[in-house]
């Protein structure tokens, strides 16, 4: 356990000293007294360091991975030190903080710009060396372990043992034992009860009988879907490119498919999205004992949805399957109408009308009615007008947004500089006969994505009265309408309205056989981030409207 120099981090800090102790498990796996373990060591090396009492705080994240940083108690713990409420971080390891290269650089920079330390009872006090060279090497763990929780994962498969869920049709098996006389992960046994709806579903859609008949007939019966809950179209049909949904399980002809997806992870966002991996790369494994319905089954199953999925100029729009039926992304209001009588998405069908999405898949609302897509936007322009005008003290809404985006591009830019100076210092130590050229290019690599990243937006201006400001927001609103219909602008039109509008609700007119009532919900301090963006997106407002997005 390192002992620090106390007497330059008084006089590096101004004030009272607040230390902030994090601690991180990774996955569900671990020890959850992992953390409070890592709380004990830390706050012992504060107690060595500083004999009098200093204010503590903890930050937590249990169960969550290292590569990710979007963690609530890191985020809390970041938000705190960049409001000088914390000025000194103590950890376990910098591992605990983050694994990614990139991340690290960037929590080093916020500290310094905030006057804050970082120490680790592994690593001592944090400085740039440490962030170079240590967040490499945790980097290069993480893809090292990555890799070999894969490789285990392939042997396992190629053996018959399933490494990933558990599938409809089957349950874990009870019986199996290791040599060890330990219980065997991995074993599978078909489940009649599910394997019975398997083989009807299958030979439903064999006979061409609609997935959606299919899923409203098993949800009639009250027949559980798999997870739980009613059945949907999706769970039948599901991604082919995934294997996922009933149709797609090769499982159920036996064979055991691994390695068909990769999962990548946005480090920003946290959002996770499954890429399809090359074919030639897959695992497949025979596994007999688990077959539950025959080739010959599976072929005719998967020749009917071939033979519905091809598009030929004689085919008529409503003979489409449902799923292939979709254009979503065309649509700029999609994702933003909402069912009022279950609150479930409404989604463009047939006469560009939008339609409960828990209707057509399910049948569990009663909402059948729609309305068209001109009819909400023509109203919609109208209300959001009419809200914008209702709008009283926008310029102090906009200056308090703003206010953080400003914070945010002075990090940015001292983060762009100081990537640089490092990778500068990272080239001298190879001239002095390191050899960092993994570590050189890794960082050249980040140095180029926060180079693409582009200038900081300049911030939008703001007038005290806020007349000019509402009236830049009513020109935007204009170009926003007179393109909505236009696909080509339905992605960052629907990204503008989203900032303003929480939610467009469609809600059956009572006493009457048709008709819907329109209402909308505004997000609070909406109008505020519609006018940044439309500076950042459109600057000036006033460009040409055939530049729209």
């Amino acid at each position: 356990m390192y002992l620090f120099n106390t007497k330059r981090l008084s006089q590096a800090m101004s004030g009272p000293l607040r230390v902030g102790i994090y601690a991180r498990y990774s996955s569900d796996l671990q020890n959850p007294s992992s953390i409070e373990d890592q709380v004990k060591l830390c706050r012992k090396l504060i107690h060595q360091n500083f004999p009098n009492s200093v204010r503590v705080e903890v930050y937590k994240d249990a169960a969550l991975s290292g590569a990710n940083m979007l963690r609530p108690g890191l985020v809390r713990l970041l938000e705190d030190v960049a409001d000088s409420q914390i000025n000194l971080i103590v950890a376990e390891g910098l591992d605990r903080i983050s694994r990614n290269l990139g991340d690290l650089a960037q929590i080093h920079d916020l500290c310094s710009n905030a006057q804050a330390q970082i120490w680790t009872s592994h690593e001592g006090a944090i400085g740039d060396l440490h962030i170079g060279f240590k967040g490499t090497m945790n980097a290069l763990y993480l893809k090292d372990l990555k890799e070999k929780v894969r490789r285990a994962h392939q042997a396992r498969a190629s053996e018959g043992y399933a490494p990933a869920g558990l599938s409809y049709g089957y349950r874990v098996k009870r019986d199996g034992l290791g040599a060890d006389g330990k219980f065997m992960n991995g074993l599978r046994e078909i489940y009649p009860e599910q394997a019975a709806i398997v083989r009807r579903i299958f030979e439903a859609f064999a006979q061409g009988m609609p997935a959606r008949s299919i899923v409203k007939t098993l949800n009639d019966e009250k027949i559980p879907a798999p997870a739980g809950g009613r059945w949907s179209v999706n769970s039948v049909l599901g991604a082919p490119s995934r294997g996922q949904g009933i149709l797609n399980n090769e499982l159920y002809r036996g064979v055991l498919v691994y390695n068909r997806t990769r999962k990548l992870r946005d480090r920003l966002t946290g959002r996770v999205r499954h890429a399809p991996n090359p074919e030639s790369e897959w695992v497949r494994t025979q596994v007999p004992e688990l077959r539950i319905i025959d080739d010959d089954l599976w072929n005719k199953a998967h020749a009917n949805r071939r033979r519905f999925a091809v598009r030929t100029p004689k085919t008529r729009k409503k003979d489409r399957p449902f799923l292939e039926n979709r254009a979503a992304s065309a649509h700029a209001l999609t994702g933003l109408v909402h069912c009022g009588a279950c609150g479930g998405m409404k989604t463009l069908a047939d006469r560009g009308r939008y339609i409960c999405e828990t209707f057509r898949l399910t049948r569990a609302c009663k909402n059948a009615r729609g309305t068209s897509e001109e009819a909400i936007g023509t109203w919609l322009e109208v209300e959001l007008q009419r809200s914008l005008a209702a709008v009283h003290d926008l310029g102090a809404e906009v200056r308090e947004l703003c206010k953080g985006e400003a914070e945010k591009a002075l990090l940015m830019n001292k983060a762009r500089a100081d990537l640089q100076a490092r990778k500068e210092r990272l080239l001298d130590a190879i001239e002095n006969g390191v050899t960092m050229k993994d570590v050189f290019l890794r960082i050249e690599k980040v140095d180029t994505e926060i180079r693409q990243l582009g200038e900081p937006v300049p911030l939008p201006p703001i007038d005290a009265s806020g007349k000019q400001m509402k009236q830049d927001l009513s020109h935007a609103l204009h170009v926003i309408f007179e393109h909505i219909a236009d696909p080509s602008f339905a992605a960052p039109i629907r990204r503008a309205l989203s900032k303003v509008i929480s939610e467009i609700r469609l809600t059956p007119i009572a006493g009457q056989r048709s008709g819907e009532n329109l209402s909308l919900e505004v997000r609070p301090g909406g109008w505020a981030a519609l006018y940044c963006h439309i500076h950042d997106v459109w600057p000036g407002v006033q460009r040409p409207k055939s530049n729209v997005g």
